[in-house]
């Protein structure tokens, strides 16, 4: 997921990118080569996931349920 961060934020927030960058490469450090095969296989599928998400999220489209109308103030009958 941090490679598919990285390169959608390559141009739009660059200090964004460098700390995530500096994050991947510690954790790529630490785990070794058992996160290598995850990149490879995941990161670009991630990355396009994301860049479809944000087109359908320009073109208007909402997750939000349409909205329900409850009315609890009707008047009360007179006992």
């Amino acid at each position: 997921m941090l490679w598919a961060m990285e390169r959608h934020l390559c141009q739009s927030n660059e200090t964004v990118r460098r700390q995530i960058r500096i994050l991947r490469q510690d954790l790529a450090t630490e785990f070794g080569a058992a996160s290598s095969p995850a990149v490879g296989l995941l990161g670009p599928i991630l990355l396009w996931s994301s860049r479809r998400e944000e087109t359908r999220l320009t073109d208007a489209v909402a997750y939000e349920p349409k909205t329900v109308e409850e009315h609890r103030n009707w008047p009360t009958a007179a006992f």
